[in-house]
């Protein structure tokens, strides 16, 4: 693992620099993709019930694709299932394809499949993004749900406990793609957007949002990544969406054919 600090903690919200410094980086090299699922959702409850403890609730916005399915399932198998928090812990998306909930594609979906209606967590607790057409009307829906829970103020951002991130080969996270304008945005807290792998329409969080969480958890797995891994964490690559990703506290779990491109000082 590895810990660099670096300059003193930036003002949150929508005026953080367009090119950000990270306050703090760990990187965990796991032996094996399940290695990385597990440690993925031993965070994922630790994180919980520390937030729990402290705050009485958790807030986790997930991501989707292949990587965290896994992870999601190992929630709803022993030790976790009954471990975590369920009753406190509020469950909503880092981004979505415009697609019906039973699709393949479907983020929610997946999830639901994968550990949502395993575990006692009330719908109540769970907030899909609106896969609504136009696309535009579910972004500007997600955002009034959002400053409606967290009771935000005009201008304000909400300030997720953990937000879990994957990353594309192209260096994209959430579905915030490079040189794609939602880049830039400062004022919207959810994004339409169009693109990625099937290329739709999708919502997405904007970067002020994700560099408002409490902590950002990267998780990555597969040597086609790794050439990626090292653009975003090496070479500081900030036209990578990925790069620009800059909580206080952001932890990157990757699989050893994913970390292969990194320098060993690194670990």
């Amino acid at each position: 693992m590895n810990r660099a600090r670096g300059a003193p903690s930036r003002q949150r919200g929508f005026k953080e620099k367009a090119v950000p410094v990270k306050d703090e980086i760990s990187i965990t090299r796991l032996p094996t993709a399940r290695d990385l699922s597990r440690a993925a959702a031993d965070l994922i409850l630790e994180s919980a019930l520390n937030h729990v403890r402290s705050d009485g609730r958790f807030t986790l916005a997930l991501s989707g694709g292949s990587t965290p399915r896994p992870t999601h399932r190992l929630l709803a198998e022993e030790p976790h299932v009954s471990a975590m928090p369920w009753r406190d812990t509020f469950v909503f998306w880092v981004d979505e394809r415009c697609v019906p909930p039973g699709h393949p594609a479907s983020n929610y979906g997946n999830a639901v499949e994968d550990f949502i209606q395993h575990v006692p967590l009330e719908a109540r607790n769970v907030f899909p993004m609106p896969t609504v057409s136009p696309a535009a009307s579910g972004a500007s829906r997600y955002e009034a749900q959002l400053r409606e829970f967290f009771g935000l103020p005009p201008g304000a951002v909400p300030r997720f406990d953990l937000v879990v991130l994957g990353l594309g080969t192209d260096g994209h996270t959430a579905s915030l793609f490079p040189g794609d304008p939602s880049l830039e945005d400062r004022e919207r807290l959810v994004l339409a957007v169009h693109g990625g792998t099937p290329p739709v329409d999708r919502l997405t969080l904007t970067l002020p949002v994700l560099n408002n969480s409490g902590e950002a958890v990267f998780l990555v797995s597969g040597g086609e990544k790794a050439g990626v891994v090292r653009a975003a964490l090496e070479d500081r690559d900030f036209t990578l969406p990925a790069a620009r990703v800059a909580p206080g506290k952001i932890q990157w779990l990757l699989d050893c054919e994913a970390a292969s491109g990194l320098s060993k000082p690194l670990f």
